[in-house]
C-alpha cells in the first residue's frame, strides 16, 4: 500500500508544475511525452490516467484536450506566471512584446491560438491591452512620460482660433477651435485679467481632451458614455491641476497655466468670485496638497486619477462602461501609489492616498460652487458665458 501511495505521489508530481517566467529568464521546459505514454505509465502502476490529470469524462471533452496556458501579467512589472495542465514543448527566453501576443478585445477576456500539439490554444490574459508598447518599461512610467509629453506639447506657428461659440462635444473633437496649445507657465507672476481667466480655461479644455486621447480605457467606452465621463469629469481635472500649481508656488491665489493667478482678495479680481470659491480652493485644497508635498508625478497622474476617482458613483453610463470606468479607477488607484515617493512603505503610501483622496472631497464643493459663479455672471452680464463653458463646469442657465 505504501509503495503504491509513494508511486501516485511521485507520478502525479510529475504531471503538474507551474513554471515562473521573468523578462531574463532562460529557461524551457517539456512535459512528460505523449498522451498514450502518460496511459501506459498510468498502467503499469494501476492507477487511473483520468484521475491524475483531472479530466472529466463528459460529451463535450474531446480525445485530445487542448492545452489551457493560464498567462497573468500585471501591468507594472515584467513578471509572469504561467501554468500548464498539458504538454508546452517550449517557452522563449525573451520578453514577448505586446505586438505578439494575441489581442484582447473588451468584450472577452479569452482568445484563441493555433499549437502544434492540438487543435486549440486558450489564453487568458489580464491588461495586455494596457501594455507600453515597450515590455522592458513599466507602466507607470511609460503613462508618466506620455503625460509629460502631452503637457509639453507646443503648437508652433499656429494661427490664433478665431472667436467662436461651440458644444463641448464638437469643441472636444476639435480642440485646434479653441485654442492653441501655448507653453504651459504656472508661475503666478502676475495677477490674472479676465482673457487671461477664459484663456486659462481653453487651454486646460485642450489638455484635457489630449490626456483623454492617450487613454485606451476613454476609446473603449460607448460613443455617447464619453461624452458622459468627459464632461462630468472637466471641472475635477480643472481644479486638481491648477491647485497642484498653487500648492508648487505658493501664489495668494488660484494659479493659471498662463503666468497669471487669480487672487483670493476679492478687491484684485477680474472675474468677481461672489462664492469665495478662490480662498475655498486655497485653504482645503491647495494647502493641503502643499503640506503633503505633492511631487511633479503625482501631479500626472492625479490628473488621471481625477479622470476616473468618482466611480462607481454617478454620472449614469451603460453596463458595460461602467465596467470599464471601474477597472480604469482601480488601475490608476495603484498607478498613484506606485508613483508615491513612499511606495515601499505600504502603510505609507496608501495613507498619502487616503489623504490625496480625501481632497478630492473638497473639488467636489469646488466644482458646484464654480458652476454657481459662472451662472451669476452670466446673469450679472459680467462674462460671456458660451456654451462650451456652460456645459464644461454643469452651468444652469436661466431661461430667457
Amino acid at each position: 500500500m505504501n509503495f503504491h501511495v509513494m508511486l501516485t505521489s511521485s507520478h502525479e508530481t510529475s504531471f503538474n508544475f507551474v513554471v515562473l517566467l521573468r523578462a531574463n529568464s532562460k529557461m524551457k521546459q517539456q512535459r512528460n511525452a505523449c498522451r498514450s505514454c502518460r496511459l501506459k505509465e498510468c498502467i503499469k502502476v494501476g492507477m487511473n490516467p483520468r484521475a491524475v490529470q483531472g479530466d472529466i469524462d463528459t460529451a463535450s471533452t474531446s480525445s485530445a484536450s487542448p492545452n489551457l496556458v493560464s498567462v497573468e501579467m500585471h501591468p507594472y512589472t515584467n513578471f509572469r506566471e504561467v501554468e500548464c495542465q498539458t504538454e508546452v514543448s517550449t517557452i522563449s527566453s525573451h520578453p514577448t512584446s505586446p505586438s505578439t501576443l494575441p489581442f484582447v478585445s473588451s468584450g472577452s477576456s479569452i482568445c484563441s491560438v493555433s499549437s502544434s500539439c492540438s487543435s486549440v490554444s486558450t489564453v487568458y490574459s489580464n491588461c495586455l491591452a494596457m501594455l507600453p508598447p515597450n515590455p522592458s518599461l513599466p507602466k507607470y512610467d511609460y503613462l508618466l512620460a506620455s503625460l509629460s509629453r502631452i503637457f509639453e506639447r507646443v503648437d508652433e506657428h499656429a494661427p490664433e482660433p478665431l472667436p467662436n461659440t461651440y458644444s463641448f462635444e464638437h469643441a472636444f473633437y476639435n480642440p485646434h477651435l479653441i485654442c492653441n496649445r501655448t507653453k504651459l507657465t504656472p508661475t503666478g507672476e502676475r495677477i490674472a485679467t479676465l482673457p487671461e481667466v477664459l484663456q486659462d480655461f481653453r487651454r486646460i479644455f485642450v489638455l484635457f481632451t489630449d490626456v483623454l486621447s492617450i487613454l485606451p480605457e476613454f476609446s473603449r467606452l460607448d460613443e455617447s458614455d464619453r461624452m458622459v465621463l468627459a464632461k462630468s469629469r472637466f471641472s475635477f481635472f480643472y481644479w486638481w491641476l491648477t491647485c497642484c500649481w498653487t500648492a508648487k508656488v505658493g501664489c495668494p491665489g488660484v494659479c493659471y497655466a498662463n503666468g497669471a493667478y487669480h487672487p483670493s482678495d476679492k478687491r484684485q479680481q477680474a472675474f468677481p468670485d461672489v462664492k469665495g470659491v478662490t480662498e475655498l480652493s486655497v485653504e482645503t485644497v491647495s494647502k493641503p496638497l502643499a503640506n503633503i508635498n505633492i511631487t511633479d508625478a503625482e501631479m500626472l497622474v492625479g490628473s488621471v486619477f481625477a479622470i476616473f476617482y468618482e466611480y462607481p458613483l454617478p454620472p449614469k453610463v451603460s453596463y458595460a462602461s461602467t465596467h470599464i470606468l471601474n477597472e480604469a479607477r482601480d488601475l490608476y488607484t495603484q498607478c498613484m501609489i506606485t508613483v508615491s515617493p513612499y511606495s515601499q512603505l505600504e502603510a505609507k503610501s496608501a495613507s498619502r492616498l487616503a489623504e490625496i483622496s480625501l481632497i478630492f472631497s473638497s473639488i467636489t464643493n469646488l466644482k458646484y460652487l464654480t458652476s454657481d459663479n459662472i451662472e451669476l455672471s452670466d446673469v450679472l452680464h459680467v462674462m460671456e458665458v458660451d456654451q462650451l463653458i456652460t456645459e464644461a463646469f454643469d452651468v444652469h442657465r436661466p431661461m430667457e
